[in-house]
């Protein structure tokens, strides 16, 4: 599954690659969150547990949780090579501490209404962006700055 996954370009590493595979995950989350790296999983622990919850939320991690975990591998890896545009998109947009739902075999595949922001998580605040009128002010005086391409 991790390679089909890397074959796109994505940097998908394998939890068993830099934790024993029965560590805690209150243990190895607030290090992956700290990577700035998204977690994975179709552990729901990672949420209905409290310790694990309480994790996610101080290191203010980004869970994408797999709604099914009796599929095989390669059903998920193929859903997850559909659906990698949409969770870099959405980790990029939105603060941690969240939770978002991956479905296989859906045409959305990661829900953006499935989102459930905790403490402090939500959508990231944009940078200032140059109005069509600052762009056009600039044009006329002949100004370039890379904020505002001519």
């Amino acid at each position: 599954m991790i390679k089909m996954l890397r074959g796109i370009g994505a940097a998908f590493q394998r939890h068993g690659t830099f934790y024993k595979p029965d560590e805690d995950d209150h243990v190895w989350i607030p290090d992956v969150a700290r990577q700035g790296w998204v977690i994975i999983s179709g552990d729901k622990g990672i949420e209905k547990d409290g310790i694990n919850r309480q994790s996610v939320i101080e290191s203010k991690a980004k869970v994408f949780l797999l709604d099914d975990t009796s599929s095989k591998g390669a059903e998920w890896a193929a859903s997850l090579v559909l659906a990698h545009k949409r969770i870099v998109r959405i980790a990029a947009e939105n603060r941690g501490p969240f939770y978002c739902t991956v479905r296989k075999g859906s045409d959305a595949h990661v829900d953006e209404s499935e989102l459930r922001f905790h403490s402090g998580g939500g959508p990231a605040v944009p940078g200032p962006t140059p109005t069509d009128k600052e762009k056009s002010d600039g044009a006329k005086s002949g100004q370039t700055s890379p904020d505002f391409p001519s």
